[in-house]
């Protein structure tokens, strides 16, 4: 562990602080809903009451933990530290794009002119092109990537399924991003994110199976 992974946790978790902050700033009443959870169509399906936002914030924090932390007990970790700053990039952009979209939520519940549904479709595809970059250009590990069972056993059909699911995640988490911005394109960003990762795990299988 370095300086890196330290500035790394402490970032993603201090990003909590904002929904948190802006709760207690904005004295949300007790029995006001605010929306935790969005369908596919971009439309709410998931509330927590405002007593109980506070210990949400705190399980997300803890989660970002976790995937911060997951890397350092999971096998092949020193392929990890080959990809660290991909890595650290996509805790925080993730933690920070999570926080965002809570952070809209709270300002609708406070019946700020929020649109929290599309601030939460275009976070969510964000946080699925930071995921994308991060598979891109993964090595082979237990803790994040298209992880495929010839994947594992074979580099070269990490590599080769890594970089078609990357690509997909990026280019799906686009389309995605760009609904939330009022484009109509979320169902062919859905369609482009699970094509790929079809192909990228017939991709691993084909390279395995060809060295064998």
């Amino acid at each position: 562990m370095d300086r890196m992974d330290v500035f790394t946790l402490v970032t993603a978790v201090l990003a909590w602080a904002a929904p948190l902050a802006l709760f207690y700033m904005l004295h949300i009443p007790p029995t006001a809903k605010i929306p935790t959870h969005w369908g596919i169509n971009g439309e709410p399906n998931g509330w927590t009451t405002a007593k109980d936002f506070p210990a949400l914030v705190a399980l997300m924090a803890a989660i970002t933990f976790v995937v911060w932390g997951i890397r350092f007990v999971y096998p092949r970790r020193e392929n990890v530290e080959k990809f660290s700053r991909a890595y650290n990039a996509f805790v925080i952009g993730f933690s920070a794009i999570m926080a965002l979209i809570l952070s809209a939520a709270v300002l609708q519940a406070a019946e700020y002119n929020i649109n929290a549904s599309a601030v939460a479709m275009a976070g969510g595809g964000a946080a699925l092109a930071v995921a994308g970059v991060a598979t891109f250009v993964a090595k082979q590990n237990w803790a994040l990537g298209v992880r495929t069972p010839w994947g594992l056993e074979s580099e070269k059909a990490w590599d080769v399924s890594n970089r078609i699911g990357g690509a997909s995640l990026g280019i799906g988490g686009i389309l995605i991003l760009l609904e939330g911005l009022g484009a109509n394109t979320a169902l062919l960003g859905l369609i482009v994110t699970l094509a790929g990762v079809v192909l990228a795990s017939v991709a691993a299988y084909v390279v395995w199976r060809r060295e064998q």
